[in-house]
């Protein structure tokens, strides 16, 4: 073999290394996503999922429904707080500021009169 073909089959092993190793992380992540979503309980209070999410203001949340689990809707009673399930909880984990305009379309809520080029309105 010469030294050009050698050199070409190492950088195609390169290349199907890389792909592999991103594989495995993507299915790391699904497989990780599974094991919390059956970690949490069916249905999530606010205060509950402020907690997971790592909101150090509950009260503000409480007063800011675009902030909150499927923009405030969606919820339903469990013992006379609103829960939402979890799967839309989990959902919400990942949302920011930067995301949650996208988020409110994707469920059919405007929050353009509280939230509006990822800012609060005043």
């Amino acid at each position: 073999m010469t030294d050009e073909l050698i050199e070409l089959n190492f950088k195609t092993l390169q290349l199907e290394v890389q792909k592999t190793q991103t594989l495995v992380t993507q299915y790391a992540a699904v497989f990780s996503d599974n094991e919390t979503l059956k970690n949490l309980p069916e249905y999530i209070t606010l205060k509950e999922a402020a907690k997971l999410k790592g909101v150090l203001s509950y009260e503000t949340l409480q007063k800011k429904p675009w902030h909150q689990p499927c923009c405030g809707t969606r919820t339903i009673r469990l013992n006379g707080h609103r829960a939402w399930h979890r799967e839309e909880i989990f959902r919400w984990l990942k949302i920011n500021d930067s995301t949650l305009e996208e988020y409110a379309r994707s469920l059919n809520v405007d929050i353009s009169r509280h939230f509006i080029n990822g800012k609060n309105r005043r």
